[in-house]
């Protein structure tokens, strides 16, 4: 039960950690910020697409060798209906753990744009 409770804690807290974060808007009306940041070029974009699209690739396998490892766990600490809780939390936070890689990298992909603009 102990194993099983800082389970769901940790899954918890890591769902909560891997939300993505944006800083506020600090510009003051100036116009000095928007005129001193240049548009990306085409290729630049393209190159930074594609480096946020291996980050989620790489998130997801990451998330499936964490859900394997924790269900593996499962296996060999609990018995029956135990085991079972487990392993269901194991898929879960696998899934918090890929979206929460999917809203990461389809902002990055929102702000790639913007900025190629």
């Amino acid at each position: 039960m102990k194993k099983l409770l800082t389970t769901l804690v940790f899954v918890g807290s890591s769902a909560l950690l891997c939300l993505p974060a944006y800083a506020a808007d600090t510009d003051t009306g100036s116009g000095m910020a928007a005129a001193s940041a240049a548009p990306l070029s085409r290729a630049d974009a393209k190159n930074e697409k594609n480096e946020a699209k291996a980050e989620y690739k790489a998130s997801k396998k990451a998330a499936d060798a964490n859900k394997e490892l924790n269900k593996a766990d499962c296996e060999t600490a609990f018995d029956g209906s135990q085991e079972r809780a487990c392993k269901k939390t194991a898929r879960a936070a696998a899934k918090t753990d890929k979206a929460a890689a999917k809203t990461k990298y389809e902002g990055e992909k929102a702000d790639i744009k913007s900025e190629q603009k």
